[in-house]
C-alpha cells in the first residue's frame, strides 16, 4: 500500500515513484503499490510554503521522477481526486483499456503535497505549458486533457492510439491485465486486510476513483478540516472482493462507496457524511477524532 502524507520532509526515491519522508505523529512513510491510502492537507500547500519545505536538491529530485512518469506504462494520467475533468478522463481510459487489455497508472498529485513542483515541471518538461489536470499521455506522448481524449474518442482515434501503446511496451515491462484472471482470495483472508483500516487515521474514506459520490465526499472531508486516510480500492484486483470483506466485518452489510470512517467509527456514506455536515457536527467530530498536527519541518 501507498501512504502518501500531508507534508513533505524529505523526498526520497523508491522504485520508480516519489516516496517522502515525514516526522508526523501517527503517519508513515510511503511505499509504492496500487491501493492508495493517503492523507492530505485541508488547504493546499503555495509554492511559497515548499521553498521552505524541499530544498533546491529535493526539488531537482521531484523533477526527474516525474520525467519518467510517461515512461511507466501505455497510459497514464497526471490527475487530482477532487477534479471531475479527472474523474471523466480516468473513467473513459479505464472503460477502453480494458479493451486493449491494460489500465492507466494514475498519479493522483493532490495527494502527494508537492503538487505545484510537479504541475511546473510537467508544463517546462512534458507537456508544452499545459499546466492543468488531467495531462493524459499514451505511449509517453502526452495527448492532452479531459477535452482533448474525448475528443479523440468520438472520432474513433483514441483506442488505436492506446493499442498501438501497449504493442510498443518492451517485454517484460507492461501493465496489461493478466490473460487469467486469478482465483480471487476468499473473504475471510480480505476480511484480514481490511480489519485495520478504520483506525488508520482519525477519519478514513473507502473510495474509487472515479465515482461521483466518492469525489464529492473527499472535497467535505477537505473543507471540514480532515486529513483523511484514502483507501481509493478500484486500484485493487479484488475491489468487490474488498468490498464483500468490509460489509461483512466492519459496516454491518454496506457495501457501496464512500464508507466513511471518523474516530474508527463507521458513520455511512456520502448523504450520511452530507447530513452530519449540514447538522454541523462534522467539522466538531473531524477534530476530535484526528489530533493536531505535530509535523516538524528537518
Amino acid at each position: 500500500m501507498r501512504f502518501l502524507n500531508w507534508r513533505i520532509l524529505a523526498p526520497v526515491a523508491v522504485a520508480g515513484t516519489i516516496s517522502v519522508a515525514v516526522l508526523c505523529a501517527g503517519r508513515f512513510g510511503s511505499v509504492p503499490a496500487t491501493t492508495q491510502p493517503a492523507v492530505f492537507s485541508p488547504t493546499p500547500t503555495t509554492p511559497s510554503s515548499f521553498a521552505t519545505m524541499a530544498s533546491a536538491a529535493a526539488r531537482s529530485l521531484i523533477s526527474r521522477q516525474v520525467n519518467l512518469w510517461p515512461h511507466s506504462a501505455p497510459i497514464v494520467v497526471v490527475s487530482k481526486t477532487y477534479c471531475p475533468y479527472c474523474v471523466a478522463a480516468i473513467k473513459l481510459l479505464n472503460d477502453l483499456g480494458k479493451k486493449a487489455n491494460t489500465k492507466p497508472v494514475i498519479h493522483q498529485i493532490d495527494l502527494d503535497g508537492h503538487s505545484s513542483i510537479i504541475q511546473d515541471t510537467m508544463a517546462s518538461d512534458l507537456t508544452n505549458g499545459h499546466r492543468t489536470v488531467p495531462m493524459v499521455f499514451i505511449g509517453t506522448k502526452f495527448v492532452g486533457g479531459n477535452s482533448d481524449i474525448q475528443d479523440l474518442h468520438k472520432k474513433g482515434k483514441l483506442l488505436p492510439l492506446i493499442e498501438a501503446a501497449v504493442a510498443a511496451q518492451p517485454p517484460g515491462r507492461s501493465s496489461a491485465f493478466p490473460a487469467v484472471t486469478p482465483a480471487a482470495p476468499p473473504v475471510e483472508a480480505l476480511v484480514e486486510k481490511v480489519k485495520d483500516w478504520p483506525a488508520a487515521g482519525g477519519v478514513v474514506a473507502v473510495t474509487k476513483s472515479f465515482c461521483p459520490y466518492s469525489l464529492n465526499a473527499k472535497e467535505l472531508l477537505r473543507d471540514s478540516g480532515a486529513r483523511p486516510v484514502i483507501y481509493e480500492i478500484d486500484f485493487e484486483e479484488e475491489e468487490a472482493g474488498l468490498q464483500d470483506a468490509l460489509a461483512a466485518s466492519v459496516t454491518n452489510g454496506h457495501r457501496t462507496v464512500p464508507m466513511i470512517f471518523i474516530g474508527g467509527k463507521f458513520i455511512g456514506g456520502y448523504s450520511d457524511l452530507s447530513k452530519l455536515n449540514e447538522s454541523g457536527e462534522l467539522r466538531n467530530m473531524v477534530a476530535a477524532a484526528q489530533p493536531p498536527s505535530s509535523c516538524t519541518s528537518l
